[in-house]
Formats: C-alpha cells, structure tokens, sequence
C-alpha cells in the first residue's frame, strides 16, 4: 500500500528515495519496509516431513510449509506456534532456529522469513485456515514446493539432521 497524504497530518508525501516518502507539512518520513513472516519445519520418527497445500494465492494449491505473517506485538515464536496450529490443526513447541531468508511478493515487495524446526507436537492433524490440505512427506519423495525459502529452509534441516 502506498501512501499519498500523512497519517499524521494529512501533509503531502515526497519521495525521499526509492522506498522512503516525507510528509512535506511536519517532515514524518515513511519506509517501505519487508513484511515479517515464519515457516517451520515439522517432522516425524518416520523421517517425515509436514506440508500444507495452500488454499489461497499465491501458489494456491501448491505445497509449502506451515507458516505466515506474523500479527502486531506478536513474538516471533509465537506467532510460528500460531500459524502451525491454524494451518495443520497441530501444537508445537521447544521450536529451534532454522534460518532466515527474504523472498519477493507482488503484494509486499519483500517478505523477510524466520523458519524454525520442531519435532515436538500433540493435536490432531487437519487442514484449516488457508490450507486445504495437510500431509507428511518422506524426505525422499516430496512434492514441489511453492517458494524458493521453504526448499531453502527444508534443504538446511536436511543438512542438521542428516537423514
């Protein structure tokens, strides 16, 4: 979303730079900035790997990773622990740290991804929110992943555990 007038003070907006505008009336300046977001790694004793298939754009009906953007004041594993369980109906928990990446979107420009990994769950496996359907896949035999940052975080886990 781009902005015209201030929030503020309702001032005109001047480009400072390519992703920076100032409000010309009080000199509030705007940054265009990533959208923060989270995916996570679930796997099994069976040295499996936990997918969703997405329900909605972009790359509705591919598989991906549980994941999404996280909410205001929300923490960043918290919002990985929300997103799995709106997404695959499971609760996780003792999350570790997988990597970071940036990837583009037509809607945001730029998402900036914090993937976690975790074998750690209880629940009942069910697809819901924005996911239409939810699976483990063999690591061997997985199907084609929606965005380049989920191979990236799956291709990392692959190299930690060493299946």
């Amino acid at each position: 979303m781009e902005f015209k007038y201030c929030p503020f003070c309702k001032g005109d907006l001047k480009d400072i730079s390519k992703h920076v505008k100032e409000c010309e009336k009080c000199g509030e300046r705007f940054y265009k900035n990533p959208v923060p977001a989270v995916a996570v790694v679930i796997f099994n004793e069976n040295k499996e790997i936990l997918l969703v298939k997405r329900g909605e754009d972009p790359k509705k009906g591919m598989w991906a990773l549980p994941g999404g953007f996280m909410e205001v004041e929300e923490d960043v594993v918290d919002a990985a622990k929300r997103e799995t369980e709106e997404e695959t109906g499971l609760k996780i928990d003792k999350l570790k740290l997988l990597d970071i990446a940036t990837e583009g979107s037509k809607r945001y420009t730029t998402v900036l991804l914090v993937a976690y990994y975790s074998k750690i769950f209880s629940g009942k496996l069910k697809p819901g929110d924005d996911s239409v359907d939810v699976k483990f896949f063999s690591y061997k035999n997985m199907p084609e992943i929606a965005f380049l940052s989920h191979k990236k975080f799956i291709n990392k886990f692959l190299e930690i555990v060493r299946w």
